[in-house]
């Protein structure tokens, strides 16, 4: 792999390294949704949800078409749940081996 792919790559970490950001990738996993679902399922305020939305579209995580009055939104790379449920098993399997350290030292 080359520098650059590395850059793009950490680039890309970044942008999804905001709590709001991976709660957007999620809801939209199955299906498109509007601003207002979107607010509703995930609790911040509207003016935040365009603003990460906004920022998911300019880097190509997902997409928007408009219909009528309203702007639906979906991922353009499903396998970014992938990745987060990738992430997901990393803490955990962190998780479980510092229990079993720290079970390990109780047993001395």
């Amino acid at each position: 792999m080359s520098q650059k792919e590395f850059s793009d790559q950490a680039k890309l970490l970044k942008i999804l390294a905001n709590e709001v950001r991976l709660a957007i990738i999620y809801s939209l996993k199955d299906t498109e949704k509007t601003v207002s679902e979107l607010v509703e399922e995930i609790g911040s305020e509207q003016s935040i949800i365009s603003k990460h939305l906004s920022l998911l579209r300019l880097n190509n995580i997902v997409a928007d078409r408009r219909e009528g009055n309203n702007i639906y939104y979906k991922l353009l790379t499903p396998c970014a749940v992938k990745f987060l449920s990738c992430a997901t098993d990393v803490m955990r399997e962190k998780k479980e081996y510092l229990l079993k350290i720290i079970n390990q030292k109780h047993q001395r």
